[in-house]
């Protein structure tokens, strides 16, 4: 079962992801993923001093796959920590999965307590969409963000036994050899001793046995997990979402 940290680190590096958005310290000589967009990175502000507040933990006894739960006393009582503490801006990557009325959303009404002692609100977009009203956070008093698409398509085609041709994407930059066949394999089939089928079926990581794996075609459910992590997992020439 998925053991949290009591304190404020955190286990499932998100918190880590959304804090080096916000303030990571600048980085030469480095790239996305496989190579891509080599450069200089850093967060939004390098400069700036972190102060954290957990407020989402994994239950007691679940699995991991449940992820984290975030109760809004823990979310309200955190950000009356922060306006006590005197920080400038509050950085919140936790929303619903659509909007809710100003009256019974904890983050808009802790934001607003926060908006009068003039501490800056950023908050989540969410995951959903394109369908209207899967906006989280929409509260006019916070400063809403979230990502889009890009215009291009990083192609890898998988083409089966049958020459049915799959068009897919990866960020990958080793090719398989064109002239070889590959076996496939769906995920459930290929776990751990000890780990059941519907854990191994998401490829969460160290769920799949390496042996079973080894030189297979991987199909992984999609799940919340994010997809390097099933890449990681798997430990074969590819993986399916």
């Amino acid at each position: 079962m998925f053991e949290d940290y009591r304190s404020p680190r955190d286990k499932d590096g998100y918190g880590t992801h959304t804090a080096s958005t916000v303030c990571g310290r600048r980085v030469s000589k480095v790239s996305a993923l496989s190579g891509y967009a080599r450069g200089k990175a850093s967060g939004g502000a390098p400069l700036a001093r972190l102060a954290i507040y957990k407020v989402c933990w994994a239950l007691p006894g679940e699995p991991k796959v449940n992820g984290n739960t975030c109760f809004m006393e823990d979310m309200l009582a955190a950000m009356d920590d922060a306006n006590a503490d005197g920080v400038d801006v509050l950085s919140i990557s936790i929303g619903t999965s659509s909007a809710v009325n100003y009256t019974h959303d904890g983050i808009a009404i802790g934001a607003l307590h926060a908006i009068k002692k003039n501490i800056v609100v950023s908050c989540s977009a969410g995951d959903n969409g394109p369908d209207p009203g899967t906006l989280s956070n929409p509260a006019p008093w916070i400063i809403t963000v979230g990502a889009s698409t890009v215009d291009r398509e990083f192609v890898a085609p998988i083409v089966l036994g049958n020459g049915v041709r799959i068009q897919g994407q990866s960020l990958t930059p080793s090719k398989l050899n064109p002239n070889k066949m590959y076996p496939s394999a769906f995920a459930a089939d290929l776990a751990k001793s000890g780990v059941s089928r519907d854990l191994a079926r998401v490829c969460l990581p160290d769920s799949l046995s390496p042996e079973k794996a080894k030189g297979k075609i991987v199909l992984c459910i999609r799940a919340t997990i994010p997809e390097l992590n099933k890449a990681r997992s798997s430990r074969v020439s590819a993986a399916l979402v």
